[in-house]
């Protein structure tokens, strides 16, 4: 890897998919909105999956798995398996402020929703440049909440979160977002996350109280109906420059092309939908061994 000097050992992985098994859910640690900071008022819940795509993508599961796994290269995995009440997509995170809640995400939602609601039933369309910068912006919204499922071990950095809020858009030569069309079978996962810590010159790694680094890239997997998003970021521009596609049948969305996408692409099968939600530990033990 060019510049990156060291994988440090905070690779951690984290699923949520349905289950038959209720526990309670334990309480998100977050006390400020991830958006606008500190100085921000009261808190609201905000939901991953929106509640305007309940109609057409049912939340009626009985109790879902969250299941996560941190690996250390000197001792055992530490892995939390949790089954909760509810459905998987009605999980909902108290991380931002009624003013960004209410204001540039509600903004967002509105604009994304007839961009998305194709997407998510498998309609034919043709999304326009304008329509991938919405849906493009929208990804990156849903992947920076679902950050903070867990967040201690969020891996996402303000900068991104400030440049999607400011700018609308995440950093281009930080972030890489594809999209595909997803036909789902017995694959049963709604999101998926991998984290590490990687640590350079440039970017030194930074620790948690109880020694742990703190991760600085992701890729997030998101299901919604029929829409497969698959977005990976990082505060190392040459990881994002070695990442190529997860999946021959995923199209990249971000950073922006010029010329419109044809929907639906070439369907994705349960195994493309896997692949692709644990690519990006292929590619950098790939890159490692050059």
């Amino acid at each position: 890897m060019a510049n990156c000097s060291k994988l440090l050992p905070n690779f951690v992985t984290v699923t949520i998919c349905p289950t038959d098994r209720p526990q309670p859910m334990l309480p998100a640690l977050t006390k400020t909105c991830i958006f606008c900071g500190p100085n921000c008022g009261r808190l609201t819940k905000e939901d991953v999956w929106p509640t305007w795509l309940g109609q057409y993508v049912p939340k009626n599961g009985t109790s879902y798995s969250a299941s996560s796994t941190v690996v250390h290269d000197d001792r055992p995995a530490d892995v939390d398996r949790r089954n909760i009440n509810g459905d998987s997509k009605s999980r909902r995170v108290k991380l931002v402020c009624a003013d960004c809640n209410n204001g540039w995400m509600s903004r967002l939602q509105e604009r994304a929703k007839p961009v998305v609601l194709p997407l998510a039933i498998g309609r034919s369309t043709s999304i326009g440049v304008d329509a991938q910068g919405t849906l493009a912006a929208w990804c990156a919204m849903s992947v920076m909440t679902s950050d903070h499922f867990y967040p201690d071990r969020a891996a996402i950095p303000q900068q991104h979160r400030d440049a999607l809020m400011n700018v609308g858009m995440p950093p281009a030569a930080q972030w890489k977002i594809w999209i595909g069309h997803y036909e789902r079978g017995d694959w049963v996962a709604d999101w998926v996350k991998n984290a590490l810590a990687i640590s350079s010159e440039a970017h030194p790694a930074r620790h948690l109280p109880n020694g742990l680094p703190i991760p600085n890239t992701q890729t997030t997997t998101l299901v919604f109906g029929k829409l497969y998003v698959h977005a990976v970021s990082s505060v190392h521009s040459d990881i994002i420059d070695m990442t190529g596609s997860p999946s021959s049948k995923l199209v990249r969305l971000f950073p922006l092309g010029g010329s419109a996408i044809e929907w639906p692409q070439k369907c994705m099968t349960d195994r493309d939908a896997d692949d692709a939600a644990g690519f990006i530990m292929n590619a950098l033990g790939n890159a490692s061994t050059r």
